[in-house]
C-alpha cells in the first residue's frame, strides 16, 4: 500500500518515481496537477517536507519556505506575517486492509435519492458540504437513514486510478452517534472491492473525524498544508 501511495503523491507533485521524501527539505515548481493553483502546497512525513510553489511565488514567501527546519508548527507561525490564507494542517490517512462488517447499516444511493441528498445539503453549512458532500450522480455514495431521513452520506472520488478519496458529512442533529463512521466504513469497503486504496483526509483540529479514522484502522501517512495567496487586484 505504501508504495502505491508514495507513487501517487510523487505523480501528484510532478516528482520522478521513487523520489518522494528522498530529501529532508525539497522545494519544487508546481507540476501539472497544481499548475493552476495560486498558492503553495506542503506535504510532510516524519522529518521530511516537500514544498510545491508556483513560478511567480512572492520572494518573501519563497525565502520563508526555504528556511529550515520546516515543521508544521513553525510553518504556521511564520505564515502569520504574510498575506496568505493557510488551510491545515490536514492529516492524510489510508486503509490497507478491507473492512469486514457483520451488520451493514444503510445502502448505496442512486439518482432516485437526489431529493434526500438535497435535504441533507440544506441542513449543513455551505463550507461543510463543500468539503464533505458527494454528488450521487458522479461518484459511488453510501447513505445512512433514520426512518426516511438521510442523516449521513459518504462517497469517494477516484484519484490517479488507485486512490479513493473519501468525503463524509452528517446532519448536525445526528452527529457523534456513529452514523458518519458507519457511512465511511461501508464506502471504504466498497472502494477496496474495486481494488482502490481508501484515503481519508481531515483537519488536525477535527478530533471527532480523526477518531473515526483511527477506529476504522486508517493509518496516518502524511500531513498537508495548503497556502493560498491573497493577492490584490493588479
Amino acid at each position: 500500500m505504501l508504495t502505491t501511495v508514495a507513487e501517487f503523491w510523487a505523480s501528484r507533485l510532478g516528482l520522478p518515481s521513487g523520489t518522494l521524501f528522498s530529501e529532508q527539505h525539497c522545494i519544487v515548481p508546481h507540476g501539472e496537477h497544481l499548475r493552476n493553483y495560486d498558492g503553495v502546497f506542503v506535504l510532510s512525513r516524519n522529518d521530511a517536507a516537500i514544498v510545491s510553489i508556483p513560478d511567480d511565488c512572492p520572494h518573501d514567501i519563497r525565502k520563508l519556505l526555504s528556511e529550515q527546519p520546516l515543521s508544521t508548527a513553525n510553518l504556521i507561525s511564520r505564515l502569520r506575517s504574510c498575506d496568505v490564507t493557510a488551510v491545515g494542517p490536514a492529516l492524510l490517512s489510508y486503509l490497507a486492509k478491507p473492512l469486514t462488517l457483520k451488520n451493514p447499516v444503510g445502502r448505496l444511493l442512486t439518482h432516485h435519492d437526489t431529493g434526500a441528498v438535497g435535504n441533507l445539503c440544506r441542513a449543513c453549512a455551505g463550507s461543510e458540504w463543500e468539503h464533505g458532500g458527494s454528488r450521487v450522480e458522479r461518484s459511488p455514495s453510501f447513505g445512512v437513514f433514520v426512518g426516511d431521513e438521510l442523516v449521513s452520506l459518504a462517497g469517494y472520488e477516484v484519484l490517479g486510478g488507485r486512490i479513493a478519496h473519501i468525503a463524509v458529512i452528517t446532519r448536525p442533529a445526528f452527529r457523534s452517534r456513529g452514523f458518519g463512521r458507519a457511512a465511511v466504513s461501508e464506502i471504504a469497503r466498497l472502494a477496496h472491492a474495486k481494488d482502490l486504496i481508501p484515503q481519508y483526509q481531515t483537519l488536525g483540529s477535527n478530533a471527532a473525524a480523526i477518531q473515526v479514522a483511527r477506529s476504522l484502522g486508517f493509518e496516518h501517512y502524511a500531513t498537508s498544508i495548503s497556502i493560498r495567496f491573497s493577492r490584490g487586484a493588479e
